[in-house]
């Protein structure tokens, strides 16, 4: 019997970027055993703890899982995992709370490995020389097995590793949401990287997911622009995703996740399993938080977005300057923090969000920013 122990001291190297599913065999475990390895210190990387160590799971092997609160478990568990397990034994108590579960179900796909891919460009065909070094830098990976799938208007090269499909339809508004569905559909293979024509893949982008392994759901990478700038690749909002006007946005540690995280929907790596149970919303357009929006729908269906630290791609075109930084560890010195991290950016964003909702500021706001929005002034003030 071949059984996987994780005890407290091992609850310090689970975060974000723990993935033992590259190292080990998915459902190669019969037992898992969880001690203690979640506390509250690092209690919000609860459902990735589980969605790793469920993969490494044999059907019809058992989780146990002790000193967790019983109702956050299981609730825990039903979101990620509904109809796939059964509970064995229950032993709640104070001093020793333990929960056992069975895994009924395989959760094993067929498909293909992490040596074929399909890539989606979104593009409505303004940026002829984003798209063709974009192009090579596929191509220049060297991936035995790939497509490149171009949705939008396309001019360029036909080659026998492009298919193109013309989509132009409301492109004054920015359909990517459509966009990206169509991809999606037409792929090829299971492994969809689906992203923006100012994306270019480095040279390590798919060693860096041979690395980071085949077990994923939806995940993104690194990815920067010339000056070494982060360019969103992960980060996370402050409060639950609505609809409003503006949002305060925090740039994470790669190691850092919770509920509230969100994949920038410049590039997207997602299985295309995924993607049929929860496709883009096709109502949002450019400019509208599709991207949140899609993310958090992906949560909620137990789905989690992951950050893979081995890739990483460089961003041509980059629009939101440096963006806040969220401490990490969680930590009560986040106020001093802030006043030392881009506290003039802060101090805009603040006015922003709470501006928005007054109808007339909000008004005088959405006049001034296209005539200043570029301006070396407001270059500054994003910036520190």
């Amino acid at each position: 019997m071949k059984v996987l122990i994780l005890k407290k001291s091992d609850g310090k190297k689970i975060n974000n970027l723990y993935h033992p599913t590259a190292n080990f065999s998915l459902e190669s475990f019969d037992r898992i055993e969880l001690q203690n390895c979640i506390t509250v210190n690092n209690s919000k990387f609860l459902p990735i703890l589980l969605k790793e160590t469920f993969a490494l799971l044999k059907k019809n092997g058992e989780l146990s899982i002790i000193g967790l609160n019983a109702d956050i478990l299981e609730q825990n568990l039903w979101w990620l995992f509904k109809r796939q397990y059964e509970i064995v034994s229950s032993n709640f108590k104070k001093s020793r709370n333990k929960l056992v579960i069975k895994k009924i179900a395989s959760s094993l796909k067929r498909e293909e490995g992490i040596d074929y891919w399909t890539f989606g460009m979104i593009t409505n065909g303004l940026r002829a020389d984003f798209i063709k070094k974009s192009i090579q830098s596929i191509r220049d990976l060297k991936i035995p097995r790939y497509e490149i799938l171009i949705c939008g208007f396309y001019g360029g090269e036909k080659a026998r590793d492009i298919r193109y499909v013309r989509f132009t339809q409301r492109d004054d508004r920015g359909w990517i949401t459509k966009k990206k569905n169509i991809v999606a559909e037409n792929a090829k293979y299971t492994n969809l990287c689906i992203f923006h024509d100012r994306i270019i893949f480095n040279k390590d982008w798919y060693k860096g997911m041979k690395r980071y392994g085949n077990n994923f759901e939806v995940l993104t990478c690194i990815q920067k622009i010339a000056d070494g700038t982060r360019a969103g690749d992960w980060v996370g909002l402050n409060e639950p995703f609505k609809q409003v006007k503006v949002y305060k946005i925090d740039e994470l540690d790669y190691r850092d996740w919770n509920k509230l995280i969100y994949i920038g929907g410049m590039l997207t790596i997602i299985k295309k399993y995924i993607w049929e149970k929860v496709p883009w919303n096709e109502t949002f357009y450019w400019g509208q938080a599709e991207d949140i929006e899609y993310s958090h729908r992906l949560i909620e269906q137990g789905f989690l977005p992951r950050f893979n630290p081995f890739s990483s791609c460089l961003s041509l075109s980059w629009r939101f300057g440096r963006l806040p930084r969220r401490k990490f560890p969680d930590s009560n010195k986040q106020l001093w923090y802030n006043l030392t991290d881009l506290p003039l950016r802060r101090m805009i964003r603040e006015v922003n969000y709470y501006s928005s909702r007054l109808p007339l500021i909000s008004s005088i706001l959405r006049f001034l920013f296209p005539r200043i929005g570029k301006t070396k002034i407001y270059n500054f003030l994003i910036n520190h």
